[in-house]
């Protein structure tokens, strides 16, 4: 028999657990940090081959003075990532 063992990593935050396999970037600035999130809901329509659809990001921001605790955490993680990677 096989069985598939799917890894997926959380990063607990103070009031979440994030699935960092759903992050699509992350936008680094001197004080704050923006996660864009990967679109989970789709929605359009076509009519004879032709239409439109759109998508909608879920996006969290973590400010060092809001949420110094939160702030921490990612950042700590930015660098245990880039640590993993062999990036110095």
């Amino acid at each position: 028999m096989l069985y598939i063992k799917t890894m997926t990593r959380f990063l607990r935050l103070t009031n979440m657990l994030l699935n960092v396999n759903q992050i699509r970037l992350i936008e680094i600035t001197p004080d704050k940090y923006t996660i864009r999130m990967n679109a989970h809901h789709i929605q359009g329509f076509t009519l004879f081959w032709r239409g439109s659809f759109e998508s909608y990001n879920h996006d969290l921001d973590c400010c060092k003075k809001v949420n110094s605790i939160d702030y921490k955490i990612i950042s700590d993680w930015l660098l245990a990532e880039e640590n993993n990677n062999g990036r110095n």
